[in-house]
């Protein structure tokens, strides 16, 4: 059985409780982030434009499985972190063993659709016949991985709430660090091309499943789930990760319509977008974490009843988005002539780099502060909130301003548009969180 240490949380600094989730779910998503371009490196390595191509078809299956799945981890942590602020030392095992239990379901079923479906999706996202052929091997292990990813994410998030935070952090990396390993032996030691790729990653979630599974087991065991428990525990976590999901697939068609008014622009424009979505995700991969990693320590005060300590711990974790977001805008603001010119962008995709040098980091603090506001919703039974703003952000505060953006300036004008207008809707989002959590607090 597992027995947590009562009131895990809500001792010592917030400060430094917020900073060491922070810190460590931010490395978690870094690793994974640096294995994927790995893998895409290595695979460009074999010459064939087409194979690269394969690896992106499979890889955006991948992420829609995931952000599915997503809205699950995170409901993960917030039912089991609530449990253990409320009972102290209580024993949780079935909980968690019905966490790990619905998140395979639910993966497995989104598999299947998208195995069903992989043709047409295949024609949504654009790809040709001769990309889709050398995608199947490596998608069929790449789907056949996410049911495993999804049960090794959730064990992370487990953790997490626990107060676990080395070994929550050791999941991911233990993938990460088994995939940059396993890729060039697979794909060019064993020649086998993009189905090593694709073997790599299947070994890499099966290890990151292991590791997460040892360590749950380590802190004292996993029970077999109950049916009648499991209906209670799934009718919990329905409110909150339905809203989650439903609102992680805004992003996905507003980045679209983005894509769409900048490929009329040409390959500059194209190529500047491709470059700052990869700095984008190195530059604010703490702020992508930030859900996950306030999560627990909210859910579990709000448990124990300690409302001082949520309000300590939003205020550190405000502090930390506020002073991280204006050093990423000083290192940005000095590094962007020096990155133009080593990348070789023109054009465009230069004046796009400089946007972002420019004024764009600076918006980049308000997404930080808003995700701060999405943990609240999650935690304080407001989920739907998220779902609302998610969509309200995705389109009437994407489309306008990004059509008038491009109309204005052309592609810098399209990005900024899109990050002035999905700003405006993040300050009404922070401003109904700080009302929720007001109201919320009164009644603790």
């Amino acid at each position: 059985m597992i027995i947590y240490r009562p009131a895990l949380f809500t001792h010592g600094s917030a400060l430094r409780h917020v900073a060491r989730m922070m810190g460590a779910s931010g490395v978690g998503l870094l690793a994974t982030f640096l294995a994927d371009i790995f893998t895409v490196i290595y695979v460009s390595q074999l010459s064939q434009p087409v194979l690269v191509g394969a690896v992106g078809l499979a890889k955006t299956l991948v992420f829609l499985n995931v952000a599915f799945c997503s809205g699950l981890v995170i409901s993960a942590g917030v039912l089991l972190s609530k449990a253990i602020g409320e009972s102290g030392s209580r024993v949780h095992s079935h909980l968690i063993a019905h966490l790990l239990f619905l998140a395979f379901l639910f993966s497995l079923f989104i598999v299947l659709l998208e195995t069903m479906a992989f043709s047409r999706l295949t024609q949504w996202v654009g790809a040709d016949t001769e990309t889709v052929d050398a995608a199947k091997n490596f998608g069929w292990m790449a789907l056949a991985s996410c049911p495993l990813l999804a049960v090794s994410q959730t064990c992370s998030q487990v953790l997490r709430a626990s107060g676990e935070v080395g070994r929550a952090v050791g999941v991911p990396l233990s993938g990460a660090l088994s995939l940059a390993i396993a890729d060039p032996i697979f794909i060019f030691g064993f020649e086998m091309g993009l189905e090593g790729a694709g073997a790599a990653l299947a070994l890499s979630a099966t290890i990151s499943l292991a590791c997460g599974v040892w360590f749950l087991k380590g802190a004292g065991g996993i029970y077999k789930p109950q049916k009648g428990a499991l209906l209670e525990h799934l009718r919990q976590i329905l409110p909150i990760a339905l809203p989650a999901t439903l609102g992680n697939l805004a992003t996905p068609i507003s980045l679209t319509y983005l894509m769409t008014i900048l490929a009329t622009m040409g390959a500059s424009a194209m190529a500047g977008m491709a470059v700052m979505d990869r700095v984008m995700q190195f530059a604010y991969c703490f702020y992508f974490a930030i859900p996950s990693a306030l999560v627990p320590i909210l859910g579990q005060n709000m448990g124990g009843g300690h409302s001082a300590r949520v309000l300590a711990t939003l205020k550190s974790a405000m502090a930390l988005v506020v002073v991280y977001g204006l050093t990423v805008w000083f290192a940005v603001s000095l590094l962007a002539p020096l990155a133009v010119h080593h990348l070789n962008l023109e054009g465009a995709a230069a004046e796009m780099f400089g946007a972002f040098g420019r004024a764009g980091a600076g918006l980049w603090i308000i997404f930080g502060l808003d995700f701060v506001a999405q943990a609240i919703f999650l935690t304080m039974g407001q989920a739907r909130w998220v779902l609302i703003f998610a969509w309200v952000r995705g389109t009437l505060g994407t489309f306008p301003f990004v059509y008038l953006g491009a109309q204005w300036q052309g592609a810098p004008g399209a990005l900024m548009g899109l990050w002035c207008g999905n700003a405006l809707v993040s300050i009404l989002s922070i401003c109904m969180a700080c009302y929720v959590c007001r109201r919320t607090l009164k009644g603790i």
